[in-house]
């Protein structure tokens, strides 16, 4: 789940616990560096994780996945033909024709 993350902790020499049981991994942020701070929070960013808490000296990073909201069911608008949409559409249709 956290495998490309672990990886990157373990090349930058930073320590972390992964716990599973709550879908999280916690950071030692003391030991980073600022450049190191934001190519973690990058690779997070990227993963579709989230930072769930973030202070001087830890980052807890959750692995779910946001909630979905489904998407509205949309209603099709039926609109009558006046006599004015018919002008419009007519003139409309001729001004076309003629370019």
């Amino acid at each position: 789940m956290f495998e490309e993350i672990i990886s990157a902790l373990q090349e930058m020499n930073v320590g972390y616990e992964e716990m599973p049981e709550q879908g999280m991994l916690s950071i030692e942020v003391g030991q980073m560096d600022k450049m190191q701070l934001i190519e973690v929070l990058n690779m997070v960013n990227s993963m579709g994780m989230t930072v769930s808490q973030l202070d001087e000296s830890t980052m807890m990073v959750a692995s779910g996945a946001p909630a979905v909201e489904p998407e509205p069911e949309l209603t099709p608008v039926v609109e009558e033909n006046t006599e004015e949409d018919t002008a419009q559409m007519a003139a409309l249709d001729e001004a076309l024709s003629g370019m």
